[in-house]
C-alpha cells in the first residue's frame, strides 16, 4: 500500500488561516495512523455545554470524556486516536469542542455508534440530558448532508477524493478563528501521543 501524504494537501490550504501548530500535529496523527492500519475510520463530532450551564474553565470535561470513550473503544478492540481543539465564541460563556476519532476501519464501519457513546457520556460527566450537546457531523451548516465516518485506504481508487474531504474536515479543527480568544493560557488542543499509535493493535488485543 502507499502512504497517504496528509501533509502535502494541508500546505494548500491558507497559512493566515489556520493555527500552524495544530495543523501540523493533524496532519502527523493522520499519517501516522494510516501508516499503522491499513483502513482508518475517520469521524468527526463537536462537544457544547447547555447554554444555561456554569462550565469549568479548563478541559478537564473534556479530558473525562475522552478518556471514557477512549476506553470503551479499546475495549472494543477499534484501536482509537483522538484530536480535539477547545474554542470560545463571543457569543457563549462556555468553551466548545470539535473533535477527530480514528479508528481501525478493518473492525468497525458504523460510526454512529461511538458518537452516541459520546453523547452518553457527555450527559453524565456534566449530569444533564446531553440531547442537542454533541453535534454528529453529517449535516453542513446549511443543513445539508456531508460524510462523515469515511474510511480511507491507499489502494481505494477514490482515495484522493476522500482525503480531500478528511483534510477539509480536519482543517476546521485547525483554523484560527475563535481560538485563544482570552488568552488565558488554557492548552487549545489534545491528541493521542504519536508514539503511541503503532502499538494501539496490540494493547486492544491484549484488552
Amino acid at each position: 500500500m502507499n502512504r497517504i501524504n496528509f501533509s502535502q494537501t494541508i500546505k494548500d490550504y491558507d497559512p493566515t488561516m489556520y493555527r500552524d501548530s495544530i495543523s501540523q500535529k493533524i496532519s502527523e496523527l493522520l499519517e501516522e495512523y494510516t501508516r499503522t492500519f491499513s483502513k482508518t475510520m475517520i469521524v468527526r463530532f463537536d462537544v457544547t455545554y447547555p447554554k444555561t450551564y456554569i462550565g469549568v474553565e479548563d478541559n478537564s470535561d473534556m479530558s473525562a470524556l475522552m478518556k471514557l470513550l477512549i476506553q470503551q473503544c479499546s475495549r472494543n478492540g477499534v484501536s482509537p486516536a483522538y484530536f480535539w481543539v477547545r474554542e470560545q465564541s463571543l457569543r457563549s460563556n462556555n468553551q466548545h469542542y470539535h473533535c477527530m476519532l480514528l479508528l481501525d476501519g478493518n473492525k468497525t464501519c458504523r460510526y454512529y455508534p461511538y458518537i452516541e457513546s459520546a453523547e452518553k457520556m457527555w450527559g453524565r460527566i456534566l449530569n444533564v440530558d446531553p440531547k442537542g450537546l454533541i453535534h454528529y457531523c453529517n449535516r453542513d451548516a446549511d443543513g445539508n448532508r456531508q460524510a462523515n465516518g469515511i474510511i480511507l485506504r491507499s489502494d481505494d481508487p477514490n482515495y484522493e477524493g476522500k482525503i480531500d474531504t478528511v483534510v477539509r474536515q480536519a482543517m476546521y479543527l485547525a483554523k484560527d478563528h475563535t481560538k485563544g480568544v482570552y488568552n488565558d493560557g488554557i492548552r487549545d488542543f489534545g491528541m493521542s501521543r504519536i508514539n503511541s499509535i503503532r502499538h494501539l493493535r496490540s494493547k486492544c488485543r491484549q484488552a
